[in-house]
């Protein structure tokens, strides 16, 4: 019943991690049955700070594949049991914010920790449903070091804007009381001032996009007029900032985008203009089905190499987005 209990034990005493691995392999698609408890926990902690010593990544992304194994246990024996045992602090417990940075450039790059990394996400997804004390953790653990990966130019761009999406579930709908937190934090101060220095060179129309309402959801109303003067050095572009509505997000922040691009001149990282016609295949796709769409807009992306628009999803409320790596694209004309 305790098989990964009992593996975890063997790799402590020096056994290695293939039977681990070939655990989780004929486990993949298996309902967990093992019982979660504040000893598993305890060994995997050591056992990754055992491999994060000996910078030995792999087997640290096989240790949070068994985490996420875990959390597919949803019974009151299961992942919820971990949480209340600390999994949170304890996962991050050996990535003080400079070696989270190091271990983050390491994963967007490798192979071994891509499902570590899907780990992070997804599970901060299934864990908003926990309780107010789980999420709270979540929050205290990942915002910083989420926001540093976002920030952090040697980060793969499809990494710092799943991070940077992550940040923004994260805060969906933020109290007050965490608002008020965020603006008294230092470290959060320094970190909202980057995500503004961000926009301006990423060089990304969608990771512009989700750092804009990063910026929103963390700060109220009030004390968002206040700091973009200081955020952005410019009153144009901190006027421009100011008036974008929560209720009308989208589309105040293209305007202000754009206004922010076009004057960045020759200095700027994301060209936008409007769009006569696009298909996919042989289907012709639409610009979003909004009354204060009047453009539709496409983007291109010197940072990411990217050509990137919004187009209307015919299946639900929701605009879809179009990305078209440089990698891809066969042929172009002029």
């Amino acid at each position: 019943v305790f098989q990964l209990e009992s593996l975890l034990e063997d790799a402590l005493k020096g056994k290695g991690f293939q039977n681990i691995e070939k655990f989780l392999q004929d486990q993949r698609d298996v309902q967990p049955y093992q019982k979660c408890s504040k000893e598993l926990l305890n060994r995997i902690d050591k056992l990754v700070n055992k491999e994060m010593d000996k910078n030995e990544f792999k087997n640290v992304s096989c240790l949070l594949r068994c985490i996420q194994y875990l959390g597919k246990n949803d019974s009151d024996d299961g992942f919820p049991v971990l949480i209340e045992h600390g999994l949170v602090t304890k996962v991050f417990s050996f990535f003080n914010v400079k070696h989270t940075i190091v271990i983050f450039k390491w994963v967007s790059a490798s192979v071994f920790l891509t499902t570590a990394t899907e780990f992070l996400f997804f599970r901060y997804l299934s864990l908003k449903r926990t309780s107010c004390s789980s999420k709270k953790q979540l929050l205290d653990s990942f915002l910083l070091r989420l926001g540093l990966a976002v920030v952090d130019k040697e980060c793969s761009f499809s990494f710092r804007l799943e991070a940077i999406r992550t940040v923004n579930s994260m805060l969906d709908d933020p109290s007050r009381e965490d608002r008020r937190k965020f603006h008294l934090s230092e470290e959060l101060c320094v970190l909202m001032q980057d995500f503004a220095r961000t926009i301006l060179d990423v060089g990304d129309y969608e990771i512009q996009v989700a750092i804009s309402e990063t910026l929103c959801r963390m700060t109220i109303k009030k004390w968002r007029h206040e700091l973009a003067d200081k955020w952005f050095g410019d009153e144009y572009l901190a006027k421009a900032f100011k008036q974008i509505q929560d209720k009308e997000f989208e589309t105040d922040c293209r305007k202000f985008l754009n206004e922010l691009n076009s004057r960045l001149g020759d200095k700027r990282r994301v060209y936008t203009y409007p769009c006569i016609s696009a298909f996919i295949d042989m289907d012709e796709v639409k610009k979003p089905n909004d009354d204060k769409v009047d453009v539709f807009w496409i983007d291109f992306n010197l940072g990411s190499q990217s050509v990137t628009f919004f187009t209307d999803d015919l299946e639900g409320i929701l605009w879809d987005s179009v990305i078209l790596a440089k990698d891809n694209v066969n042929h172009f004309s002029v």
